[in-house]
Parts: structure tokens; C-alpha cells; sequence
């Protein structure tokens, strides 16, 4: 199975390139996870893998929307700044251009982020960059609408793609947050291996006020943990 999907329209249509952090901090907080070019919608997209039981699985997020024209090759220039060459060539792509080049610089300001995902025993660990607002907890406490959890597969065939087949809801069990406010627990039901596992924070805000860059994250869960 694949490490990781990306769900079809949400997360891309026609993913490029592959380019992994450097470790050398000059790109935010993101040391070991990759950037993905997509083509077809002009962004790049971000990733973050963990192996459980001798497979690799994970989550991807936005990272950047609106480029010029659709994504072919990701490189890190002498200054640490993201390149991203860029074509329509062959089909065409969201944007105003027939080939781009543009520049990602990290200002050194941290964004508000989902920066990881992890899957545990009973559900998933969700790490923000920013500590999370005080009162997030009576919002969670009073079942509103802002978290969704969703699963879903694909049908794994020969023919050119799939629609989200055996989609269903998650209930959320239970729930802890870390000292810190940026490591939020969720116990989940059902866990599915070889399911997406979709998260939309619609509305969540850090402790300094600052809506979620992007909300929406899918975890690919090939395998639960054991004992985790």
C-alpha cells in the first residue's frame, strides 16, 4: 500500500517532486518532513512520515497555494530559501503563467500549524507550532463544529482514479492537551487501517489569536500502533 494518499482535489491532483528539509532550521520548524510540488493546482504541499510496525505512513498539509503555473521541481538555494520551478507544459495548470520560477522565504516568524500527526493505539496525537487558545477545551467540551474527523479508502485499481469509497464519521472518545497547549490526544472510533484519516480545526486559533494557516490535514494509517 502507499505510504501516504493524498485525497484527490483537497490535497492536489497530480503530485511532482519530492524535496525533504535540510535540518538546518533556516525553513521553520519543519526538520524531517518533505515538500511536495503539485501540478495541476500550482502549490506545493507538506509531509510528515513515521514508520509503525515496518511501515511507513503519515500526514500531508497545504503549505503553499496560488503560484504561477503548475509545479515541476523543488531545490534549496545557498541561502536556505525554497526554489520552485514551475510549467504548464503538457496540461494545463491553475495560474497566469506558461513557466514560473519563484522564491518560498522564511520571514523567521513561525507560522500557526498542524506540524505533525501521529497515530496511537487508540487514536492520534496532533502537535501544533503555537500553543493553542485558552477555552479551546469548553468549545471541544460542548460538541461544536469545529473539529471534524472523517475516514475513507480508495478503490486501488488499473483504471485512472478513484472517488472516496466507505466514508464514514469518527467519534472522538476522549481527549487531552499537553501542558504546553501545542500537543492535543485524541482517543478516535473506529480506527481503519489502510483508511485515510481526514481533520479539519475549521475555527481553531492560537493562544495569540491567529487562525490555523491551514486547517485541514489526512493521515494515511496503513498500520495502528501496538502499546503506543
Amino acid at each position: 500500500m502507499p505510504a501516504l494518499w493524498f485525497p484527490y482535489r483537497n490535497m492536489g491532483m497530480s503530485s511532482t517532486d519530492i524535496l525533504w528539509d535540510d535540518g538546518s532550521g533556516r525553513f521553520g520548524p519543519f526538520e524531517g518532513q518533505a515538500f511536495v510540488g503539485e501540478f495541476t493546482m500550482s502549490m506545493v504541499l507538506r509531509v510528515c512520515l513515521e514508520q509503525v510496525e515496518g511501515q511507513y505512513q503519515g500526514a500531508c498539509f497545504g503549505f503553499a497555494e496560488g503560484l504561477q503555473c503548475g509545479v515541476l521541481r523543488l531545490a534549496w538555494d545557498a541561502a536556505g530559501d525554497l526554489l520552485v520551478g514551475q510549467s504548464n507544459r503538457g496540461w494545463n495548470s491553475l495560474g497566469n503563467r506558461s513557466f514560473g520560477l519563484q522564491k518560498i522565504h522564511w520571514t523567521g516568524e513561525v507560522p500557526f500549524e498542524i506540524l505533525r500527526i501521529q497515530a496511537m493505539s487508540d487514536g492520534f496525537a496532533i502537535t501544533f507550532t503555537q500553543p493553542l487558545e485558552e477555552g479551546i477545551e469548553a468549545n471541544l467540551d460542548l460538541d461544536t463544529p469545529s473539529l471534524s474527523l472523517r475516514s475513507h479508502t480508495y478503490h486501488y485499481h488499473a483504471s485512472y482514479g478513484s472517488e472516496p469509497v466507505d466514508e464514514i464519521e469518527l467519534e472522538i472518545v476522549d481527549w487531552t492537551l499537553s501542558e504546553d497547549r501545542r500537543r492535543w490526544t485524541c482517543q478516535v472510533t473506529p480506527l481503519r487501517e489502510g483508511y485515510v484519516h481526514t481533520f479539519d480545526f475549521k475555527g481553531w486559533t492560537s493562544e495569540s489569536g491567529q487562525p490555523l494557516t491551514h486547517p485541514s490535514a489526512a493521515y494515511t494509517l496503513n498500520r495502528i500502533p501496538t502499546g503506543k
